[in-house]
């Protein structure tokens, strides 16, 4: 009986190590798989102008647009209040 029973522990305790193994692989996979890649957007027309962005992986099935350079207002003068900017050619 005693036997039986120490010869089921190590058969459980194998069984355990041997499925943290299994998901310490598979998780190291997902992490080598999850390559931050910059997808280009190409050139992308608005009100102002082109600019152009990319899309960026954040995660598991997150993504987000960046768009770098956009002006968001004219430079002011001294004390006056913020101008709309005319506009650019592209970015």
């Amino acid at each position: 009986m005693l036997f039986k029973r120490a010869t089921l522990t190590i058969i459980l305790v194998f069984r355990v190590l041997f499925l943290m193994a299994v998901l310490g692989v598979l998780v190291a996979l997902s992490v080598l798989l999850e390559v931050s890649s910059a997808t280009s957007l190409g050139v992308v027309s608005t009100e102002g102008g082109l600019v152009s962005g990319q899309n960026l992986l954040l995660g598991f099935f997150r993504y987000m647009d960046v768009f770098k350079g956009i002006p968001f207002a004219d430079i002011p003068g001294r004390f006056e209040k913020p101008k709309q900017h005319p506009g650019w050619s592209g970015g």
